[in-house]
């Protein structure tokens, strides 16, 4: 008699990161122009990155991790979040998962 526990691929230890965005944004307040109209001066302030990422096999670890975000090239110091983080499996493919998060740079 066959154990089903023994065949198939049950997980994939290494996982492929199909699609991962970066949204970088910045508030600005409103200008304030001059009494001819011209352009005086405006601020820029909380700049936030927004990412998310889609892949394959196991949940990556720095994705895993509660709070604790990922290391994302370009992108230094302050603080990440994970917000949303969902996994699948289905019967005929691989594990599947997404997570969502933002990145404070301004935090401690």
């Amino acid at each position: 008699m066959a154990n089903l526990d023994d065949t198939g691929i049950q997980s994939i230890n290494t996982a492929l990161v199909d699609t991962f965005e970066v949204e970088r944004q910045l508030k600005v307040s409103d200008p304030v122009t001059e009494s001819n109209g011209a352009f005086h001066a405006a601020e820029a302030y909380d700049p936030t990155h927004n990412f998310s990422a889609k892949g394959m096999g196991d949940i990556p670890v720095a994705y895993a991790l509660a709070g604790a975000g990922p290391a994302i090239a370009g992108i230094t110091g302050g603080v990440s979040i994970i917000t949303d983080l969902e996994e699948g499996n289905k019967n005929d493919g691989h594990n599947n998962w997404g997570m969502s998060g933002s990145h404070f740079p301004g935090a401690s």
